[in-house]
This record gives C-alpha cells, sequence and structure tokens, in this order.
C-alpha cells in the first residue's frame, strides 16, 4: 500500500512537472551577429526613421513587444541594441562598400530600453532584402553587462538564403520560424509584434 501511495505520488510530481515545463514558453533561438554589429557608442535611439533633420526612405514599421523569461516574467533591467540595413539594403558601417551611399536620414542602430513591465518599442522601416538575404533585422539583448541574447527578426514568408554558409549558419542557430513578423497596417505605416523570450 505504502509503495502504491509512493508510487502515485511520484507519478503525479512527474505529471505535474511536465505540464510545468509545457506550459513554459519556448525561448527565442538566436542568431549569428554578422559583419555589420555597430561598434563604439551606441546611443539611446528608438527611432531609427528620422535621422539628421530628415526622414528615412522605405515603409515606416513600429516594433513593439516585451522581454521576458520563459515563465512570462518581465526582465525590466534589459536594453536591446537594434541594427539594420537602410530601404537600399546599405548598413551604416564602413564594413560595407556602399555606406557612402546610405539614405542620410535613416539611423541605423541604436538602443532600446526596456520598460518596467518588460515592453519596448522601436520604429524603423520594413527591412528589405539584400545579396541574397531575406529582409531582417538584427537584435542583441543585454542585462548589464550579460550579452543575453543575439537575433535577427524576419519577415513572415520570407526566409530563403541563396548563400549556403547563410543557409548553414541558420541551420546551426536554431529554428527561424520563431523568428518571424507579420506587420499589419497602423500608425503612420506598418505595426508588428515581437517578444523576445530569455531562457535565463
Amino acid at each position: 500500500m505504502k509503495r502504491r501511495t509512493l508510487l502515485a505520488s511520484l507519478l503525479s510530481g512527474l505529471g505535474a512537472g511536465v505540464a510545468m515545463a509545457q506550459g513554459r514558453r519556448p525561448a527565442t533561438p538566436g542568431q549569428f551577429t554578422g559583419p555589420f554589429y555597430p561598434l563604439g557608442e551606441l546611443p539611446i535611439r528608438p527611432d531609427l526613421t528620422n535621422y539628421d533633420g530628415g526622414i528615412a526612405q522605405g515603409q515606416i514599421m513600429d516594433l513593439t513587444g516585451r522581454v521576458i523569461d520563459r515563465n512570462d516574467q518581465p526582465i525590466r533591467e534589459a536594453l536591446i541594441v537594434f541594427w539594420q540595413s537602410d530601404a537600399q539594403g546599405i548598413y551604416r558601417d564602413e564594413k560595407d562598400d556602399r555606406t557612402g551611399q546610405i539614405d542620410p536620414h535613416f539611423a541605423g542602430f541604436g538602443s532600446v530600453p526596456v520598460a518596467h513591465d518588460g515592453a519596448y518599442a522601436l520604429r524603423t522601416i520594413l527591412p528589405v532584402p539584400y545579396t541574397g538575404r531575406p529582409p531582417h533585422i538584427h537584435a542583441r539583448v543585454w542585462i548589464g553587462s550579460h550579452d543575453a541574447l543575439t537575433t535577427q527578426i524576419y519577415l513572415d514568408g520570407q526566409q530563403s538564403e541563396n548563400n549556403a554558409l547563410f543557409r548553414a549558419l541558420s541551420a546551426f542557430y536554431g529554428d527561424r520560424r520563431r523568428l518571424t513578423i507579420a506587420p499589419v497596417p497602423g500608425g503612420p505605416g506598418l505595426t508588428a509584434e515581437f517578444d523576445f523570450v530569455l531562457d535565463l
């Protein structure tokens, strides 16, 4: 009788553990940094579209969401660095050999602080494809001095790569189907939502 009770208790605990694990949100997959991570000062800049006295080319997009852990709890002390090419596919980086042709009014990169409830908001442009790469936005989440996650955000339905190296890297880093957004009309242009889920 005692053995039966013990076994039932163990099975019950195991079932509860499995249910709890299933109830946790899957962590956001990491992605490679790429060659154009901005170095030096990274200013707080939640709007990349209004820079140097003008408005950027391209379709304006407001990207919002939260930085949370797998139990859906906000990570309040986070800071997100975003970087992205302009509407011509050019990065504001000296390693991009077309940087002299960049849209002068697209900032290209900036840091976005996370609010008390884990929320963030970035105004940018709809990403565009370039040199075989699908449209994407780079992001790196910092918690203090800890690099918690580096990833890329893609447009739903536009994930193909023409370059074998990028395809291999992408497969190595994780399932990109959980890294997509589906922008819809809203605000001055488009809106999209994306949560960064950290496995802490």
